[in-house]
């Protein structure tokens, strides 16, 4: 596959164009590219997936001699457990990333055409919490397990090196607080159907939680990892009166500061009103 390259980040995109390699000698060909900087990455059962060097392409010229020498690459090993307990955790989606990527709505909305350098892979924990990731090319990975019983847990700086197996050991979930209550309109009114948001105060912390309320006006949020957090309600987008600015009023006026540590359960009600 024909990857673009981006030099600030010296990682290549999303694949622009793919073929199958029938040539017995490994020779391909990859026709009406524009100019620019490019990679080549070749995937091979029983291989980690494997870029070329970057190299330029001039528009109307053959650029030849791309060589792409496959390797094994590494593996990562580990055991995802319940904190405090030592429990193992059973299906937990076990996922790899660049050491530096920040997931946030941007990155959740571009996806895979955000350049990378690491291989891309994921995997579920066995009943004893056990993972192998095998075939990963070499660099610094991050790791990101995800759990419906928890919050996300992020492992940054986890290097693996050509031929080896990296060892990322126990990895501990920490049970996520539980957020839930009643949301009033200025009348003081059950309301049905309004935005639930929390969203962390830390520095760089693009975590969010979003959820509606119900039929009676109640809203629950699960798995709230520990932490600072404002939480506000605002009414359903037809609820209004067509003034643009209802969203922002609602905010600031039910806006409240909530601090979570994981395991606990907590009550806040909201209220569009001047309370």
């Amino acid at each position: 596959s024909l990857h673009k390259y981006t030099e600030p980040s010296n990682a290549f995109g999303r694949a622009i164009k793919e073929i199958r390699v029938a040539d017995p000698e490994g020779k391909f060909e990859l026709a009406g590219i524009e100019g620019d900087l490019y990679g080549v990455q070749v995937s091979a059962a029983g291989f980690a997936p494997t870029y070329s060097e970057h190299f330029r392409v001039s528009q109307g010229m053959v650029t030849d001699n791309i060589e792409v020498r496959l390797s094994k690459g590494g593996s990562m090993t580990g055991t995802i457990v319940e904190a405090g307990t030592g429990k193992p955790v059973f299906g937990a989606l076990v996922s790899t990333q660049d050491n530096n990527h920040q997931k946030n709505p941007l990155t959740d909305l571009f996806g895979v055409s955000i350049p990378r350098k690491t291989t891309a892979k994921a995997v579920r924990t066995a009943k004893d919490g056990t993972f192998e990731l095998p075939l990963l090319s070499a660099e610094v990975y991050q790791l990101r397990i995800t759990h419906a019983d928890y919050p996300d847990k992020v492992v940054n700086g986890l290097r693996v090196a050509e031929g080896g197996e990296r060892d990322a050991g126990s990895i501990a979930l920490t049970p996520g607080g539980t957020v839930r209550g009643t949301v009033y309109d200025e009348a003081g009114n059950l309301l049905m159907g309004a935005s639930v948001t929390m969203v962390s105060t830390a520095s760089g912390d693009m975590r969010n939680y979003p959820t509606r309320t119900d039929q009676n006006g109640r809203y629950l949020l699960r798995n709230i990892a520990g932490g600072t957090y404002k939480i506000h309600a605002t009414r359903d987008d037809g609820a209004d009166d067509g003034n643009p600015f209802n969203v922002i009023i609602d905010m600031r006026n039910s806006e409240r500061t909530l601090s979570v540590v994981g395991g606990q359960d907590y009550s806040q009600d909201l209220y569009l009103g001047n309370n």
